[in-house]
């Protein structure tokens, strides 16, 4: 663990809430940890009364995953998909693009034409690319057909 029990979830600034991050999504580095972690996630969410959520992820967290970002989504999406089908809350995901990434590398990453981009993924739930510095949200097809089904 990168500090004591006690002061795990504190810190003393983005730097040391970054690192962290960096630590704890490290931890799930198999498909069956991450497929696990997001169904925990929708127990979660139906214990605490939340009927749906959309997830945030940058994928340069995920220490396990880097340079297969389609696996990672598959298996998340293999968790909330098991989690939806025990009539737990379904989940979207929303991939996060980095400040770094240069304009081309995101439009690459979210093409409709690149068969690795997030866009292409027939079996993913995205919902969204987002932007950095908070810009907004490219909402897909896909988001608003969810929630038309949920009503």
């Amino acid at each position: 663990m990168p500090r004591l029990r006690d002061e795990l979830f504190k810190f003393g600034g983005l730097a040391d809430f970054l690192h962290f991050l960096d630590w704890a999504c490290g931890l799930a580095n198999t498909r069956e940890r991450l497929a696990r972690m997001a169904y925990d996630f929708c127990r979660r969410l139906r214990d605490d009364g939340t009927g749906y959520a959309d997830v945030i992820v940058n994928p340069t967290h995920w220490s396990a995953w880097r340079g297969r970002m389609q696996a990672m989504i598959e298996a998340l999406d293999e968790g909330f998909t098991s989690a939806e089908r025990d009539g737990l809350p379904s989940v979207g995901l929303c991939i996060s693009l980095l400040r770094t990434q240069t304009a081309d590398e995101a439009i690459e990453l979210s093409s409709n034409s690149n068969p690795g981009g997030c866009r292409a993924w027939s079996r993913s739930r995205l919902t969204a690319t987002r932007p950095p510095l908070g810009g907004p949200a490219l909402a897909s097809p896909r988001l608003f057909e969810r929630r038309a089904r949920r009503g």
